[in-house]
């Protein structure tokens, strides 16, 4: 991980050579949308109001449970899901793109699989984490928004994804830093034509800057916008030129 004073100085850089977030200066028509309807639409959904007091309640809670091979909190856990505004997006991207499955790679305590569940509830959102014990938790916490449509599966590492999942997804969130490409290009077969697939933490260290570089350059993706935090790749196969874009958020 970079050191505290490095990542502010990174995102410095990044916020003064990135695109404004008004959409000013973007020839992809594309991308102009995602950035007016997506990206800046500042409505209030109702899910934010639910999903935040569940938040707030997790984070009062100081019971230990055990994440491989050590104990945390269902406190702790919380604190790692994504900030509320990136949250906050993904539930925008769900709802605006409509797709008609998604995967979650990582699951913390339920928080951001809460914000991908909510804008669709006849939508299925697969969620798989390593930790039954972090599966359990975030089950249990699910329950309390009637989120019926979500399915987490605890599994071992070193198992591939495709032997699990038998289909390919129209949305897929990696809720993880990506430090090891090759995994993720196991992804290729569960992607669908015209997916999405999001990355958390793309600018966390050197490693995953490198490994977010290498996934910007497969073949098949045509369209990725750095946020810094998030990485978002799209798969259009009617894209013809690849595009890459960084957006202040």
């Amino acid at each position: 991980m970079f050191p505290n004073l490095k990542q502010a100085y990174n995102q410095l850089q990044f916020y003064r050579k990135a695109l404004n977030s008004k959409g000013h200066g973007t020839h992809s028509p594309f991308v102009y949308t995602f950035i007016t309807e997506v990206l800046n639409d500042d409505r209030h959904y109702y899910a934010y109001d639910e999903i935040h007091d569940l938040k707030k309640e997790l984070l009062s809670y100081k019971t230990k449970i055990l994440q491989n091979p050590k104990e945390t909190s269902i406190s702790e856990l919380t604190k790692k899901a994504l900030l509320d505004k990136y949250n906050r997006l993904l539930f925008r991207i769900v709802a605006y793109y409509n797709p008609k499955n998604i995967l979650e790679i990582g699951c913390t305590s339920g928080i951001t699989t809460s914000f991908l569940a909510s804008p669709n509830k006849s939508t299925p959102v697969y969620s798989i984490t390593p930790s039954e014990t972090i599966a359990n938790t975030a089950v249990n916490n699910i329950k309390t928004l009637a989120l019926e449509n979500v399915f987490i599966t605890s599994l071992d590492a070193n198992d591939k994804l495709r032997e699990i999942i038998k289909q390919p997804f129209d949305l897929i969130f990696i809720n993880q830093a990506i430090g090891d490409i090759s995994q993720y290009l196991q992804l290729t077969s569960l992607i669908k034509e015209d997916a999405i697939v999001i990355f958390k933490d793309i600018n966390k260290d050197l490693e995953i800057v490198k490994s977010w570089n290498m996934m910007k350059s497969i073949e098949s993706t045509t369209i990725s916008i750095d946020l810094f935090s998030l990485g978002i790749v799209f798969f259009k196969k009617e894209q013809l030129k690849k595009q890459h874009f960084a957006i202040r958020f």
